[in-house]
């Protein structure tokens, strides 16, 4: 085999590989994007309900505060927790 046609050989092996792990590499950014992605939705969702959990604590001090501590404060409380949770796995 000549140098020419050696030299031909390993320049298209050579351009195959980079071609291909250039693909595969697209592929694990775009993966990557995508779990980001997924990653900033649930960070906002948990957020929004750390943010209605605290204004039900708050609404529960205000209650205890005016009314005294009572049973029905603390069910209210966990109706509100529980049926927020259940309303949005019926979605």
């Amino acid at each position: 085999m000549t140098d020419f046609a050696q030299m031909h050989i390993f320049f298209l092996v050579t351009t195959v590989t980079v071609a291909i792990l250039g693909l595969l590499l697209a592929f694990i950014f775009f993966r990557i994007y995508q779990i980001l992605t997924d990653v900033e939705h649930i960070s906002h969702e948990f957020s929004e309900e750390s943010k209605l959990m605290r204004e039900d604590i708050a609404d529960l001090r205000k209650n205890v505060r005016e009314k005294g501590l009572k049973f029905k404060n603390l069910f209210d409380l966990y109706s509100l927790t529980l049926g927020r949770f259940k309303r949005k796995k019926r979605k």
